[in-house]
């Protein structure tokens, strides 16, 4: 497990990179596709699923997951995601899963 924190309303990219026995895994035409609950019963997401196609350096297993201020804009406190990639020989695996903390922010746009 791996829990994540951000800041209300701020943008974050996750860069990620896949291998397999120490060598770099090769993503090219795999979907990463990234969720978030408020708890783990529900069946509807925080915001609309992270899906990514296009990844930044495929033949050498890396891959970014960015959250839109949007995104993290939603009320403070704890959620639940996970990161599942699968496709283009991949089997489907998660490959991440914890809370993801929104966490307070002082600053506000004049």
């Amino acid at each position: 497990m791996q829990d994540l924190t951000i800041t209300q309303g701020d943008e974050k990219a996750y860069n990620l990179t896949f291998t397999s026995g120490g060598s770099p895994l090769n993503i090219t035409g795999a979907t990463l596709t990234m969720s978030v609950k408020r708890s783990l019963k529900d069946t509807a997401l925080v915001f609309p699923a992270k899906v990514v196609t296009t990844h930044t350096a495929p033949t050498l297993g890396k891959t970014t997951v960015t959250l839109s201020i949007t995104d993290t804009g939603h009320p403070l406190g704890s959620y639940y995601y996970d990161m599942q990639i699968a496709g283009a020989g991949i089997r489907k695996k998660t490959v991440l899963k914890g809370k993801l903390t929104i966490t307070w922010q002082t600053t506000t746009e004049a």
